[in-house]
């Protein structure tokens, strides 16, 4: 192949690989359901890494414009538009219906990432959705939608409502372990219950209890026995459920399963049934340690979430030795930390919470902390999807005659937050077509994998011409990737301390003055109105942003009135015409 034909696929690949991500397989995810917080409201928790894609923004969806499910209403999302697009990493809408996910790459992953619809579905989802049976329902439904037709469903989702429902579903629209490529076909579930514990696939049918896969545990005699395989072959060996969701055993009927027994937590990384565990692994045992420890403290909340496991580094509590085949194992030394492994670690841009409503609670108060930066280094801050509007500082970029204008795919607390990171990590200057290795497949053939429109046409045709090819280079630069990447995956621990010293406390404002305010509107709910939440959120945002930037907690004190205390005066017409008077 010539070099200039070689050059200019080289440079089309990292175009690919732009929209792929060097780290987008790696994210964090959890649930927990109400009557495992300590506030006795369900949340979900999302660290979503991407190394290459650290621009992001807070969007309102208003409710104007869902013409789907009004009761469903406008939602607040968390979006990367480095793509053109708006990708989403999840959000909630005003009904306190929430929803985020990991996305899991089976056999191909350009593939698998070009023609996945997780993205999508979450969309959807918040347009449409106000409870989990809801959900439910559309997934259900999914592939007889025609869009969907050719699409790829392969993720962890995890969702709440303002009814109690909380669940974490490991979906694919493949056949087997690892095809993907079924189109047309049902999804494939796998539902776990994070009330209970229970687990069921798309027919319903129990798949297993105490949130583990294919495996039922009877808590009367201490036993565990498999009941489903790989080959998703159900064989439930006497158990059963009851009308009430209880976990049977038929020969007796007796209940070795109430619900009761399950933590109330369900998280997970990139692995699912389907996906073995691997380089993750540590990092989803540890953010589940760290809840069950919360948990068994009585501290477990969206608080602790962010404060606590999001923002964790602690290399030396991951027993990496433990893990067999895990690769970059070495910690670095005490003053620069290893954070390969760690939950908040080099490649990570954002952490939120959705802290939601308690059941029967009010759905107005659905809050969504955001942290728009490195975990570590970031400080959260709380929107409202009721306010139906967000702050200028969480989707803008730049100011002209008083205006602040969205011009890039970042914004004022985003920018801010990621110049901080780089403050901790040494650049590589190498460049990401340094690390390619050659490609010889035909320029025609690339460019058709570039076009949109390639989804939807002569998709199966387009993407057999070349699978293997492009397949066998995505092997060869992963390989390149490992052996020549340069890039700073350690984090300068005295410096990052120094940082904690302002970006704690500054944190901390933020929820001790949130938690006071939202408990002042729960005591009279005609306080709960788009403008008291709107003013409060677009302070907070304000508040954080003028302190951030100048790396303290106090240059700007906390002055918020709250609205109901300011007195409105009155001028009479007369005085309003006559005025000099």
């Amino acid at each position: 192949m010539s070099t200039r034909k070689n050059s200019f696929l080289t440079v089309a690949a990292a175009c690919v690989l732009f929209l792929f991500g060097t780290d987008a397989m790696a994210c964090d995810i959890a649930v927990v359901s109400a009557k495992a917080s300590s506030n006795g409201r369900p949340l979900i928790w999302k660290s979503r890494d991407n190394s290459l894609s650290w621009e992001q923004e807070v969007a309102c969806y208003d409710r104007a414009g869902n013409t789907e499910n009004k009761t469903a209403g406008g939602s607040v999302r968390v979006v990367d538009r480095t793509r053109g697009t708006a990708a989403q990493s999840g959000g909630v809408n005003e009904s306190g219906f929430a929803i985020t996910n990991t996305t899991v790459y089976q056999e191909s992953p350009i593939h698998e990432y070009l023609a996945s619809a997780n993205l999508n579905l979450m969309s959807n989802a918040l347009k449409r959705c106000t409870t989990v049976a809801e959900f439910d329902a559309y997934i259900a439904g999914w592939h007889l939608e025609g869009s969907n037709s050719r699409r790829i469903l392969s993720g962890n989702f995890v969702v709440i409502d303002a009814k109690g429902g909380a669940a974490l579903y490991e979906l694919t629209t493949g056949d087997s372990q690892t095809d993907v490529y079924a189109y047309g076909g049902r999804v494939k579930v796998h539902k776990i219950d994070a009330n209970t514990g229970f687990v069921t696939n798309e027919d319903g049918a129990l798949i297993g209890n105490n949130g583990e896969i294919g495996f039922i545990t009877d808590y009367l005699n201490n036993t565990s026995a498999q009941i489903m395989g790989m080959d998703r072959m159900v064989n439930p060996k006497g158990y059963k459920f009851s009308a009430d969701k209880k976990a049977i055993l038929n020969s007796t009927n007796a209940t070795i399963d109430n619900g009761y027994n399950f933590c109330g937590i369900v998280n997970r990384t990139n692995s699912s049934f389907w996906i073995p565990l691997n380089d993750d692994t540590p990092r989803e045992d540890r953010a589940l340690d760290l809840m069950l420890q919360l948990k068994a403290e009585g501290r477990l909340n969206h608080r602790t979430v962010q404060q606590i496991v999001a923002k964790d580094i602690d290399i030396d509590e991951y027993h990496l030795d433990t893990y067999p085949g895990l690769s970059n194992l070495d910690p670095g030394t005490d003053t620069q930390r290893s954070t390969f492994h760690t939950i908040s670690r080099y490649c990570t841009n954002l952490a939120f919470v959705v802290d939601g409503v308690a059941p029967g609670g009010n759905a107005k108060l659905a809050t969504i902390w955001v942290n728009l930066g490195e975990p570590s280094v970031g400080v959260a801050t709380p929107f409202f999807p009721a306010a139906n509007a967000i702050s200028s500082y969480a989707y803008a970029d730049t100011s002209f005659l008083g205006l602040t204008l969205d011009m890039e795919p970042t914004c004022y607390i985003n920018k801010a937050m990621h110049d901080t990171k780089a403050t901790l990590y040494e650049l590589s200057d190498a460049s990401i077509l340094e690390l390619l290795p050659p490609i010889d497949i035909s320029a025609e053939l690339l460019l058709s994998l570039l076009q949109v429109n390639w989804l939807f046409n002569s998709y199966e045709d387009n993407w057999s011409s070349f699978e293997g090819e492009l397949s066998e280079w995505h092997v060869l630069w992963l390989a390149n990737m490992s052996a020549n990447d340069k890039s700073d995956k350690t984090i300068d621990i005295p410096l990052l301390l120094g940082i904690h010293s302002w970006t704690y406390p500054l944190e901390n404002i933020l929820y001790d003055r949130t938690e006071a305010y939202i408990n002042a509107l729960r005591q009279d709910s005609a306080r709960i109105t788009e403008s008291n939440l709107k003013s409060y959120s677009d302070y907070c945002a304000e508040f954080l942003y003028l302190n951030y930037k100048n790396q303290s907690y106090n240059s700007k004190s906390w002055d918020y009135v709250y609205p109901w205390t300011v007195t409105k005066t009155t001028t009479s017409l007369f005085k309003r015409i006559f005025w000099w008077l």
